[in-house]
């Protein structure tokens, strides 16, 4: 984020609310419009990810309905994680659930590690 990257009022009031019950928290530009988000903690993760394999069973076969209830784990991770939108959950850009999901997983610690190993 560029410093000269202004942040309204309701996005930092969002992000010290979400700061001061303890998530790390960041502020992304997408399109315009503004972002703020938190990771996804372990409890929601295990919750999401029962209800994922209970459907997913109960499902069976279906293929396709399998994968339309995978491309909704975006907006369930949104509806979690998503502390402030610029624009109204039902409006925001398909690439953008897509790249906020992904950027909430990474900040959640999904995709590889964001430290230096030590070799012992």
């Amino acid at each position: 984020m560029s410093t000269e990257t202004k942040i309204s009022a309701a996005a930092q009031a969002a992000a010290t609310a979400a700061k001061e019950n303890g998530y790390d928290v960041e502020f992304v530009l997408i399109a315009g419009k503004e972002y703020v988000y938190r990771p996804i903690v372990r409890s929601e993760w295990r919750k999401l990810m029962k209800e994922r394999n209970e459907l997913m069973a109960a499902l069976e076969e279906d293929k396709l309905a399998q994968a339309e209830a995978l491309e909704s784990e975006y907006e369930k991770i949104l509806s979690l994680c998503l502390l402030y939108s610029s624009v109204p959950m039902a409006n925001i850009p398909a690439g953008a659930v897509q790249t906020l999901g992904d950027a909430i997983l990474s900040l959640s610690g999904f995709g590889g590690l964001d430290m230096t190993p030590i070799k012992l």
